[in-house]
Order: structure tokens, then C-alpha cells, then sequence
């Protein structure tokens, strides 16, 4: 008993959100990758590698539609000289579509 509570309190201060589903805009240049949530709300700096390599880098610029699975970071300064003040690590991709290449 002693031992499960040490266990959730040492893993409480670490916790990082629940696992949801993401839709929105994302976005990929040769310096950055952002999802825009469809609806409204903050850009989100993204960590994918699985996402990047399935769109490829077509051009400079790459931006599509997606559905995505992942976990939000809590609430600091983020990627790009910290412009983003939330980081989703994609865990799946459910779909994309409308991928578009260059500055469109």
C-alpha cells in the first residue's frame, strides 16, 4: 500500500495530458511543423516524425488537413524560439487530406 502511493505521487509531477484527437491545419517548412486547430485556438508546436515522413518534404512548404492522436504538453515556451506555448507528440495519424505543396 505504501509502496502504490509513493508510486502516484512520484508520478503525479510528471504526468503529461491524456492521449485525444487533433483536427486541424498542420503546417511543415524546413525549420518548424505547427497544427492550428480546426475551431479556433493557439498553433501547436508538433513532434512527428511518422507525420513528416508521410507527407515528404514536396517543396519548402507543405500543408494539409488532419486528424491526428497525441498528447499536449503542459503550458511553457516551445519550439521556435519558444513561439508556441504547447507542444502535441503525435502518437497516430487517423487521416490526412488536402495535402498542399509550396506557398498556398
Amino acid at each position: 500500500m505504501l509502496l502504490a502511493a509513493l508510486c502516484a505521487v512520484a508520478l503525479g509531477g510528471c504526468a503529461t495530458s491524456m492521449e485525444r484527437t487533433y483536427r486541424g491545419e498542420y503546417f511543415q517548412n524546413f525549420e518548424s511543423s505547427a497544427l492550428t486547430p480546426a475551431g479556433g485556438g493557439a498553433p501547436l508546436c508538433v513532434h512527428s516524425a511518422q507525420l513528416a515522413e508521410r507527407l515528404g518534404m514536396q517543396s519548402a512548404t507543405v500543408r494539409a488537413n488532419v486528424t491526428v492522436r497525441g498528447r499536449l504538453s503542459k503550458k511553457g515556451r516551445y519550439c521556435n524560439l519558444g513561439a508556441y506555448e504547447r507542444v502535441l507528440t503525435i502518437t497516430g495519424i487517423v487521416d490526412i487530406s488536402d495535402v498542399r505543396a509550396g506557398n498556398e
